[in-house]
């Protein structure tokens, strides 16, 4: 079973990330408050700090362009595109079981 404070509002999972235990020193996105070694995160902002949601799945809006947009810049534009329906699909199955 996954530990639910390692689930990202946008549908990553930190144990998956090549970081979590390096520059985030184990640690989740919830737990810095969306401010990541990389920066701050604008998902987290818009989800968590403006909207009070849990995740984005549950937004009325979901998906929309700021979720579609936030992408790993390291993948291509192929990869980030099924890393974004693969996220999508994981925050959907997440707000059906709440």
């Amino acid at each position: 079973m996954k530990d639910k404070k390692l689930e990202t509002p946008c549908g990553l999972y930190c144990l998956t990330c090549p970081e979590f235990e390096k520059s985030c020193e184990g640690k989740s996105c919830k737990e810095h408050d969306g401010k990541m070694f990389w920066g701050d995160c604008k998902l987290f902002e818009c989800c968590v700090h403006k909207k009070r949601l849990e995740h984005c799945g549950v937004c009325e809006e979901f998906p929309c362009k700021l979720f579609i947009n936030h992408n790993d810049p390291s993948l291509s534009r192929e990869e980030a595109r099924k890393e974004n329906e693969r996220r999508q699909e994981v925050l959907r199955k997440r707000a059906n079981s709440e």
